[in-house]
Order: C-alpha cells, then sequence, then structure tokens
C-alpha cells in the first residue's frame, strides 16, 4: 500500500523530500521536514553491534520490481552499534539489520516516520530460512517469489530443486527471525504481484515450510484520496497530526484487506490517502462543496457528531465518517473500517 502524504496548512504545503544520513551528527532529535529513526542493534552477548549494514526500506517494497523506482536507504552502525536516518515523514519502513563477518540479522517491521524521533532497539541472531514447495505447474522461467519489505527474494529460473520426496521448491537464506512475515508471488512478465500469505514465522537456524499454490496474479486498481480532519478531531487526539495520519494509513489497510480478501473481485484495490489537511469549515457540509480534483475522492473525519448523516455523497465525491466521540463513538477500530469500506464500495458503484 502506499503510504506517503503531504499535510496542508492554511499558510502553504510542506514539501517532503528524504535522503540517507550515514553519520549521526546531524540528527537533531527535532520537528523537521524529515523523520528521524535512530536504531541501536547488539550481540546476542550484550556487545555492541557495529559495523552492520541496516536497510530502511518501504513497507511495501518489492526487491525484484522496485529497485529503480524506491529509495532503500542505507547505514553502517559506529563503534556502538548505532545507525540513523532521515527519511520522508508520515511513511512506514522496515529496518533490516546484516552483519556479514557473524552472519546475523534482525527485522524490524512497520516503523512510522512522523513528527518525532524513533527510537530501535534490537539484538542480531543467526537468521533462518523458508522452504517454498511449489506446484508442478509452475512457471520455472518467468516466476520468483520474496517477503514484502525487505531484502530477501528467490527467482525461479535456475533455483528450483526437488526434495528427497520428489516436490519441487525454492529456498529463501538468510531470513531474519520475525513473526508474521509477508510472502509474495510475483512474475517478470507482469508489474503487479500477489500475497500467498502474511503468516510465515521464522525461528531462528529453523527453515519454516509453506506450500505455494501460484495465484492469478491480479491487476491492481489504484484509488487516490485527499482527507480533511476537523479542527476539533484534530484537538481531540492532542494536536499530533502524525497521530491521526498513523490511524488513516493503518484504517486504509484494513479498508483494503476488507475488499481483497472477499475473493470476489478479479483485481485488488488499493484506496490510499497521500493528502490531510485540518479544516475549521462551519457547517462541516461546506467543506462537501469542494471539488476532489486530482483525487478519487475526499474522505472528512469528524469526531463529533452534527447535524449531516455520515455516508458517502456522490455529488461531490465525498465519504463523511463522524463519530460523536463524547457520546463513545470511534473514528477508527474494525467498526469505523467497515464503515469506510461500505462508503467507498458505494463510490464503486
Amino acid at each position: 500500500m502506499r503510504s506517503g502524504y503531504t499535510i496542508i496548512f492554511t499558510l502553504g504545503a510542506a514539501l517532503l523530500s528524504g535522503f540517507c544520513l550515514c553519520t549521526l551528527n546531524n540528527v537533531s532529535g527535532v520537528e523537521t521536514t524529515n523523520g528521524n529513526i535512530i536504531a541501536t542493534f547488539h550481540h546476542e552477548d550484550g556487545s555492541s553491534a557495529a559495523n552492520t549494514a541496516v536497510y530502511c526500506i518501504p513497507e511495501d517494497y518489492n526487491p525484484v520490481k522496485d529497485s529503480g523506482q524506491h529509495t532503500v536507504f542505507i547505514d553502517t552502525t559506529n563503534n556502538s552499534g548505532v545507525c540513523a536516518f532521515l527519511v520522508p515523514k508520515y511513511k512506514t519502513y522496515n529496518l533490516q539489520a546484516v552483519q556479514h563477518v557473524q552472519r546475523t540479522r534482525a527485522f524490524n517491521a512497520e516503523i512510522f516516520s512522523g513528527a518525532q524521533t524513533v527510537y530501535v532497539h534490537d539484538t542480531l541472531q543467526d537468521p533462518g530460512g523458508i522452504k517454498i514447495i511449489l506446484p508442478d505447474t509452475v512457471d520455472s522461467n518467468n516466476g520468483y517469489v520474496f517477503i514484502g519489505g525487505t531484502m530477501n527474494y528467490c527467482t525461479f529460473k535456475s533455483n528450483i530443486q526437488t526434495d528427497p520426496q520428489g516436490n519441487k521448491y525454492v529456498s529463501l537464506d538468510s531470513v531474519p527471525v520475525a513473526s508474521s512475515l509477508h510472502l509474495y508471488y510475483g512474475e517478470h512478465s507482469d508489474t503487479n504481484s500477489q500475497l500467498l500469505t502474511d503468516t510465515i514465522s521464522v525461528k531462528s537456524r529453523q527453515v519454516a515450510v509453506f506450500v505455494v499454490k501460484i495465484p492469478v496474479i491480479k491487476p491492481t486498481w489504484h484509488f487516490r484520496v485527499i482527507a480533511g480532519v476537523t479542527a476539533q478531531t484534530l484537538q481531540y487526539y492532542g494536536n499530533k497530526m502524525d497521530s491521526v495520519i498513523g490511524l488513516i494509513d493503518q484504517q486504509m489497510k484494513n479498508v483494503n484487506s476488507n475488499f481483497n480478501t472477499s475473493g470476489v473481485f478479479s483485481g485488488n484495490f488499493n484506496f490510499y490517502v497521500d493528502t490531510v489537511y485540518p479544516f475549521s469549515t462551519s457547517p462541516v457540509t461546506n467543506e462537501f462543496k469542494k471539488p476532489p480534483a486530482g483525487y478519487a475522492f475526499r474522505l472528512i473525519y469528524n469526531a463529533y457528531g452534527d447535524s449531516a448523516e455520515g455516508g458517502f455523497y456522490p455529488d461531490s465525491l465525498t465519504a463523511y465518517h463522524v463519530k460523536d466521540v463524547s457520546s463513545g463513538g470511534k473514528l477508527f477500530g474494525a467498526e469505523a473500517s467497515d464503515e469506510i469500506t461500505r462508503c467507498f464500495g458505494l463510490t464503486r458503484g
């Protein structure tokens, strides 16, 4: 899922840019146009993991297709096992640490780059692996598998083996210890990929086995959304826009999952919010009159009830999500995600 955001303020727009910081000297720990991620790694004996390569990877990164399209930030830990990155704010990253001398690994998933510095602490461990058993009908020249948001992948060509039981398989080696890894299948002739499972668990020095049923690669339909948050709603969440954006990002994942796990569509939906702005228009319905130029539609968040009913307003391509938190309503969570799913469903007819 795409997860880059622009925040629009009344006095203008904040432009986001990113670069890799390979020294700690410039990390200020204060509000900047870029979010800060500082990570510290140790060996299992507690000593600092110096000279460890650390990759800061977009969470939806495909290492086969995206190498020339998305930025992977790289740093090396100092003598204290510390590395630092300056990355675009309001995006989600994974950290993958590789100790080439001791051949140990570490993995940290879903690190949200917000307004404040994010600190990560982890211990390097011996990696595990994944044995992926393939069907006899697999396209040995065109297919590949990868772990989303990591540098781990395996192309089928020249890498398919046969085990003593006669099963065709490929292996992903040097996989860091982690739970709920996302394993994908892709084809070199197609730009899309298909999630096989999001529950792969890898333990140190062990090989996880997964049996693949090669799916039909579905197209992905992208729908860009602009989100408006009432001033009172922002105040309810402590005037912390990065916290609200994080909640919206997770909500979009839940909404897309609702669509894509139903099995009734010939493609995958990707509704994504990349622009969020606060507003104080009164009444809120006046905000509905603005055409969402350049976007599929507008999504309005209101944490306090008013005279307008929540739902989809087709004339203005607006989905209005309103819950009175003073009466126990919740803007986010499973039920709220289901309601937005229904709104988005109405936008598709």
